[in-house]
């Protein structure tokens, strides 16, 4: 049985691909950026061809997770068609096309998917990061009506010390400290730990129960509240 890590050229996936190989499972990683200890896929411009013979030759497929992600800290008006273009490209369509192309060959995978705590919060400078983790939960939820028999965990590590975190230009007040990728990559192998703190959580309640206008209020006090606590 092998298991593919999309997204392992660096961060947490790098991570993640190690442990596995540590532990000596069988693994498969697919990345962007070229490495000989890995398979190169082109998400900036995904040959589908291709992406289906690399993944017909992987036999018994049971597991997967996908931390492959494109994007920065940037106000949406300020986006350049150019790389508004490249995110819609690499973090949508190719992500469609990968399950497409992976549930065609094993419709009783695991599917472990990397999402974010900026799930549950309204940031600026996060609208295309944000929006973008949201579609994939949200194909991957309606993916289950079509293939019941596939497993899927969603994943919310936190803050993590990789190089989306370092380059991006944010300047804010963090909520969350920053967390080591090799600590994070052995609690969601070993667990497939959900990493939500306190605040995630009270975020998600509310925004699920609450009218919009009414949870904007109390969003923006809390996070008021929050910050001048730092």
């Amino acid at each position: 049985m092998t298991i593919l890590v999309i997204g392992c050229g660096s961060g947490l996936g790098k991570e993640i691909f190690k442990k596995l190989k540590k532990e000596k499972k069988s693994v498969k990683g697919f990345s962007s950026i070229k490495s000989k200890l890995f398979n190169y896929i082109n998400f900036n411009k995904l040959n589908l061809t291709k992406l289906k013979k690399q993944i017909n030759s992987i036999d018994h497929i049971s597991e997967v997770y996908y931390l492959s992600n494109l994007s920065k800290h940037e106000n949406f008006l300020r986006v350049s068609e150019n790389n508004l273009d490249k995110y819609i490209n690499f973090n949508i369509l190719n992500f469609v096309k990968f399950f497409q192309v992976l549930l065609k060959k094993n419709d009783k995978v695991i599917i472990n998917i990397i999402l974010s705590h900026i799930c549950f919060m309204h940031n600026y400078g996060f609208t295309i990061y944000r929006s973008h983790k949201l579609f994939q939960k949200n194909l991957l939820q309606s993916l289950k009506i079509e293939f019941p028999n596939v497993k899927i965990n969603y994943i919310y590590p936190g803050a993590i010390k990789t190089n989306f975190s370092k380059n991006n230009k944010y300047q804010g007040k963090s909520v969350f400290k920053p967390k080591n990728p090799k600590d994070i990559a052995n609690s969601i192998v070993k667990k497939k730990k959900s990493f939500y703190s306190n605040i995630d959580y009270l975020f998600y309640i509310l925004e699920k129960y609450l009218p919009e206008k009414i949870y904007f209020i109390i969003y923006q006090q809390i996070l008021r509240f929050v910050y001048n606590k730092l």
